[in-house]
Formats: C-alpha cells, structure tokens, sequence
C-alpha cells in the first residue's frame, strides 16, 4: 500500500510542477510565453511527464542569426552536408533520411548567392540558409525534445566561425497538452 502512495504521490508532485528536471514557461512582460526557467528533480517524480505538465510545451525553436561568418563555408555544399550530419549526432537526435544542400543560381539570383540545407529528423528538423555575398547564416532548429540551447548555439558559432550572433528562441505547442 505505501507503494501504491509514494507512487500516486510521484505522479501527483508531477502534475502539480513540483521537483521536476523539465524548463517550464513563464509568462513573459510583452504577454505569451517566453524565458524558460529550470527546475531541480525530485526522487518522487513519476518519471511519465511528457505529457502530463500544464504548460509544457509540444515543441522549441531555436533560431540562429550568425554574422561574420567564414565565407568559404558560407558556400561549402560538402561542409553543409557534414555540418548537420554532426549537429544532428551532437543533439543526439535521429535523422529520417541523409541532409539535402542545394545551391541558389547565383546568375540568376545574384543577390542571394548561397546554400539552403536541411535534414528531417524523428525529433523535428534542422534547415540553414547561408548569404554568401553577406557572411550571413541562418540556422532553424526544431525539436519537440529539449535540448540545451546553449550548448548547441556555441557549437553552431564556432562551426561556422561566426564573429557576431542572434538567438530567438520560440516554445511551440504551449496548448498542446491541453487537447
């Protein structure tokens, strides 16, 4: 029986937010939701919640803005191709199938010189876009598991060389668990 209640109590410190390992939303200034905080974990965690968390989003967006790039891998198919294969075995994610890179007609579209490359994943997906007559890259990160975003984005700026950056990082699905 005290089994049975140290596990109903697990599930109901769960539900309620308490002692959990998981970033849940705060709300944010402008209103929605926004800057996740980190909560330390419980030994009475049932372990199960995934769903079961009022507000745990379905998914995050983690989107890259890297300036100053090195130009040769701003144009690099191969290095593209190698990048998310690596970017992917650094998540610890699982790829559906191998990246795609293709290159902009640069005759055509001169202005917009550059690679567009993604790779679909189990978890989500993973798309950049590179300007080479810029140096500028943009990289979308979609995962509906957490991951750590700082890690990842110092991973990605070193990669690339960038010398300056922006991050915008978006919960997806806030109402998902609700439905």
């Amino acid at each position: 029986m005290n089994g049975l209640i140290g596990f109903l109590a697990g599930i109901a410190a769960c539900m309620l937010g308490f002692r959990l390992k998981r970033k849940t939303a705060v709300p944010s200034e402008e209103g929605g939701t926004a800057v996740p905080i980190r909560r330390e974990i419980g030994t009475g965690c049932c372990m199960t919640c995934d769903g079961c968390l009022t507000g745990r989003p379905f998914g995050y967006s983690l989107l890259l803005d890297l300036y100053g790039c090195d130009q040769a891998l701003c144009d690099d198919m191969n290095d593209n191709y190698e990048f998310l294969n690596k970017l992917v075995q650094f998540l610890r994610m699982h790829k559906q199938s191998e990246p795609t890179v293709v290159r902009t007609d640069h005759e055509t579209y001169p202005d917009k010189r550059g690679l567009s490359s993604w790779v679909p994943l189990v978890e989500s997906g993973i798309q950049i876009h590179t300007l080479t007559v810029k140096n500028f890259i943009t990289i979308d990160i979609y995962s509906c598991r957490e991951f750590d975003r700082e890690k990842v984005g110092e991973y990605v700026k070193s990669w690339f060389r960038a010398k300056d950056w922006e991050e915008h990082f978006i919960l997806r699905g806030t109402k998902y668990h609700d439905i």
